[in-house]
């Protein structure tokens, strides 16, 4: 009997190509049925590579997840958007409330403005009605104080004491002068001697004369005219600025007032006829 020797290799080496045989008969059917996304071929015969089989697994897997968990994302995309569409509607009814506050207080305000407003006006017509009504001189008062009158007379015409501005006595004639003011910067003087009055005078208290004259007015008065006679030159009643009679002579200044701001014409009449005059800044 002849012998035949088949050059086989040495066991263990013989093991591992065996174990190697049988990993691929077990890998390659699963490789060629799966699909190619995921898959790396290192070559014709030789198989995958390492690692690349057990990555398409998880790859099918996560596409199958996530289409079968599409519709939950799209449920909780619209819960989503339910909340942000509510969330809205309750600022805007936040801001519809706040705004109806806002207007009722600026109402309650501008009534509140409208009220102290009135008020005041009110308070500020009764000041000046107050004020009308006060004791200070004007000029109907101080055309119904006369020569003669004693203190208490003329105090009951104006309502109020006056301020002292002076006293003297001379030949055991004693006399004051007393002060009123108005209403606005005028002032009026009254002289006593003797408690009688001898003078009054007067500053911004009756208002200025109406009439306006000019120099050629001015000229044609002449000494000795009556105040009628004057009248009847200036076109007008001028201002009486001072009225004094003392013993049995009576002496009054009339002043007229000019075109230009300042001008004026004083005409001093002794007995009812004119004395002297005086003239500034009348024009022609």
């Amino acid at each position: 009997m002849s012998t035949v020797r088949a050059n086989l290799p040495p066991p263990s080496q013989f093991a591992r190509l065996c174990c190697q045989q049988r990993t691929y008969r077990i890998l390659k059917p699963n490789i060629v049925r799966a699909p190619r996304r995921g898959v790396a071929s290192c070559g014709p015969g030789l198989g995958p590579a390492r690692g690349h089989a057990s990555l398409s697994v998880p790859r099918m897997i996560g596409a199958d997840m996530s289409k079968q968990s599409s519709p939950d994302g799209v449920s909780r995309r619209k819960g989503r958007r339910l909340l942000v569409v509510a969330f809205a509607a309750a600022v805007i009814a936040c801001g519809g409330l706040a705004a109806c506050g806002g207007s009722s207080d600026s109402g309650s305000k501008s009534e509140s403005t409208t009220s102290s407003s009135s008020s005041s006006k009110s308070s500020d017509s009764k000041t000046s009605s107050s004020s009308t009504d006060s004791t200070k001189i004007d000029a109907d008062k101080f055309k119904q104080i006369q020569n003669g009158m004693t203190y208490d007379q003329v105090k009951q015409i104006i309502g109020s004491d006056g301020t002292e501005e002076s006293t003297s006595e001379v030949s055991g004639i004693t006399t004051k002068i007393y002060e009123w003011e108005s209403d606005g910067f005028g002032v009026a003087t009254v002289t006593f001697e003797n408690d009688k009055v001898v003078n009054k005078a007067q500053a911004g208290v009756s208002g200025s004369s109406s009439v306006q004259i000019t120099m050629d007015q001015y000229n044609q008065v002449q000494t000795g005219m009556t105040y009628d006679q004057v009248k009847q030159v200036m076109g007008g009643d001028g201002e009486l600025t001072s009225d004094t009679k003392i013993a049995d002579h009576t002496s009054q200044i009339y002043m007229w007032s000019g075109k230009s701001v300042g001008a004026n014409a004083t005409i001093t009449f002794m007995d009812g006829a004119v004395e002297s005059k005086a003239q500034y800044g009348l024009d022609s």
